[in-house]
């Protein structure tokens, strides 16, 4: 009979995929805002190709974050939204824990990931 192994503990790789998990979702949102915006301009045409394809590269960059997520076996099962900012609780390997982001760490992210994505040829 073979005892039964304790599981791993949460890794910070796994809370660097957690937030990623939550924040990439709420930048596409913005980036899809922000396409609402530029559209009132009146050559928007080059600004709304600009965001589109930040948006196509983050929807792949989240679809491959929700993949590597669920290879890892973590899994948010409940997303709490307070005015300062939002709770996720989690299952990591076996072990069920909570992370807080606040809305200035969610705000400092999510600009990370828009410059990342948001590249622009000037040449064109």
């Amino acid at each position: 009979m073979t005892s039964p192994t304790k599981p791993l503990p949460t890794t910070d790789a796994d809370r660097a995929l957690l937030k990623a998990y939550v924040i990439l979702p709420l930048v596409l949102s913005a980036f899809e805002r922000d396409t609402r915006v530029f559209l009132n301009l009146r050559s928007p045409r080059k600004y709304i190709e600009w965001i589109y394809e930040a948006r196509e590269r983050l929807s792949v960059e989240t679809r491959l974050t929700r993949f590597e997520a669920a290879k890892c076996g973590v899994k948010i099962y409940e997303e709490l939204r307070t005015d300062g900012g939002i709770t996720v609780r989690y299952a990591c390997r076996y072990q069920y824990g909570e992370i807080t982001l606040t809305n200035a760490e969610i705000a400092n992210e999510a600009a990370g990931f828009m410059r990342n994505y948001l590249t622009f040829d000037l040449r064109e």
